[in-house]
């Protein structure tokens, strides 16, 4: 058992590990469908979710977010 943890430890804590261990696991790739949303803060909300469930996949930690219509390019 202590070998075990001692293994995923190296691998979480080692970043070319991580991502090779990353890279395993599914990616969804799935989008809102257009017209889903009726309002910009509908559509910021719908994305957020979008970049918050493939920010696993960022080599910048933390990955930026989408923000929101309020906020400008410099922000993220």
């Amino acid at each position: 058992m202590w070998l075990t943890i001692q293994k995923a430890l190296n691998t979480l804590t080692d970043p070319k590990k991580r991502r090779y261990y990353d890279s395993t696991l599914p990616f969804d790739d799935s989008l809102p469908v257009v017209g889903s949303w009726k309002t910009d803060e509908e559509f910021y909300a719908m994305f957020d979710e979008v970049f918050e469930r493939n920010s696993m996949w960022a080599t910048k930690k933390p990955a930026p977010r989408i923000g929101n219509a309020d906020t400008s390019s410099s922000d993220l």
